[in-house]
């Protein structure tokens, strides 16, 4: 049960880390970027940054938005299901007394 609970935690840090990042260097980037923009144009993040919107940075970006996205999704259907079998794992302790 403890060694559950440690993989819970370094699971939890892993997607906070990785929402932190995502939300403050991914996606303004991505966002900033409209599809409609025309070679060469710049855009401007909600952070007030200035970024180059070339056709390479949107598909790099938009790449990079949908690799973090599924990374997230991933870690957190994993986080949820790791919680139902502990607190599975919990109940039959406690039927048997064994807590």
């Amino acid at each position: 049960m403890n060694v559950l609970k440690i993989f819970y935690v370094l699971l939890i840090v892993f997607f906070v880390t990785g929402l932190l990042l995502f939300l403050v260097f991914v996606l303004p980037e991505y966002m900033a970027c409209n599809k409609t923009m025309y070679e060469g144009e710049k855009g401007i993040t909600f952070f007030g940054d200035e970024i180059d919107c070339g056709c390479e940075n949107q598909a790099f970006g938009e790449a990079l938005t949908q690799l973090f996205a599924t990374i997230l999704i991933s870690l957190s259907l994993i986080i949820i299901t790791l919680k139902l079998i502990m607190n599975k794992l919990k109940n039959k302790l406690i039927s048997k007394n064994v807590l």
